[in-house]
């Protein structure tokens, strides 16, 4: 049809393994389809940054067509406007901006009426425990926070329909709002674990701020 693509991956692996599947369904030069992520030498990673922000970017040379793989690299620095994503689940500010590589350009006629998100995520309705929550995200897991992507699967997964900016406040203080409800003692241990965590990652940077417990470094 014509749209480019965008397929955002919460870890390197899985990124590489939905590159492969691409490529296997696809029609050798069919259109053009990339991979990006934080694992790529420096060098090459911007190479490719460049390659695809010239084509995707601002004034970009447009494909007709195309499918870009990638990790979280895309979500602020690569300036890419495309016209469908594919994200898998993450927090809700993370998937603000995944979705703000959507339609970020005044460009001319588009394939599409209107840009469209799918939301890769396992259905979480029936999880009972912190055990199977985990088990269910996967990977997921490692890279954030198991209470906040329980808590923002409740707010988009019978989302059909967002209205940007108009709708980013209620999104993010929906997502990080006290309970207003009892919540099952499970979702509250790992609400406790988050707390926990976030302070003690809060006193280790406060405690490098402490000149005196620190040798003399040259600046």
């Amino acid at each position: 049809t014509g749209q480019c693509g965008l397929w955002i991956s919460n870890t390197v692996k899985t990124a590489q393994d939905n590159y492969r599947l691409v490529l296997s369904e696809c029609r050798q030069d069919e259109f053009p389809v990339g991979l990006l992520h934080s694992r790529f030498p420096v060098y090459r990673r911007t190479e490719l940054e460049d390659e695809w922000i010239s084509s995707l970017g601002k004034g970009g040379q447009r494909p007709q067509g195309c499918i870009l793989l990638a990790t979280q690299v895309v979500e602020q620095s690569v300036d890419i406007d495309v016209d469908f994503l594919i994200t898998e689940l993450a927090p809700t500010d993370m998937m603000l901006q995944r979705i703000g590589r959507l339609w970020r350009h005044q460009y001319g006629e588009r394939p599409v009426t209107h840009p469209i998100v799918w939301i890769q995520s396992p259905s979480l309705e029936k999880i009972t425990s912190a055990r199977a929550l985990k088990k269910s995200i996967g990977a997921s897991s490692r890279v954030y926070a198991p209470y906040v992507l329980w808590r923002s699967y409740k707010i988009w997964h019978n989302k059909d329909r967002i209205v940007l900016p108009d709708d980013i406040r209620n999104l993010l203080e929906t997502t990080y709002a006290e309970e207003s409800t009892p919540i099952p003692e499970w979702i509250e241990s790992l609400r406790h674990d988050l707390e926990q965590r976030t302070s003690q990652l809060r006193n280790y940077a406060l405690s490098l701020t402490n000149q005196h417990d620190l040798p003399a470094l040259k600046d």
